[in-house]
């Protein structure tokens, strides 16, 4: 991608979160439908979390593509579903997802987050996790603390 103009950069990439991403993230949309999760099995799991994975790596390269996707198919929404898991990796990805979208200071996500009230999700989860001593309740802290700083 480094050789080409911007403009094939910019068709390859339209085409790409037009046609390709949906089929890519299908598993994840099926399994959060009604935004509350299907099915909790370990294989399951490991694969949401490599799509988490490679969502925050379009997130941190196609900005302007991926927030446009990440709005037109509340896949934010979703992927904080994932909080509900059983497995932790999980929620961490989820957790992960959230806090690099946060980084970004972008009015467009907060809007978004505020609107969808996405940070109940967060709040259940941190209630649910309850005293526990663990690396999810660590980041659930670090995510309140790092909000606190940038208000």
């Amino acid at each position: 991608m480094l050789a080409v103009s911007i403009s094939e950069k910019s068709e390859f990439l339209s085409f790409f979160y037009l046609r390709s991403m949906s089929v890519f993230i299908a598993p994840l949309m099926a399994n959060t439908s009604d935004f509350c999760l299907i099915r909790d099995d370990f294989h399951l799991a490991q694969l949401q979390n490599l799509i988490l994975d490679f969502l925050i790596f379009c997130i941190e390269h196609h900005t302007y593509q991926m927030r446009n996707f990440l709005n037109k198919k509340d896949l934010l929404k979703r992927i904080l579903v994932l909080l509900k898991s059983k497995h932790q990796f999980l929620q961490l990805s989820a957790l992960r997802f959230l806090r690099k979208i946060l980084s970004f200071k972008d009015e467009q996500y907060n809007i978004s987050i505020v609107r969808n009230d996405l940070f109940r999700l967060i709040v259940e989860t941190f209630k649910a996790n309850k005293r526990k001593y663990n690396l999810l309740n660590s980041a659930l802290i670090e995510l309140f603390e790092y909000i606190r700083q940038v208000k």
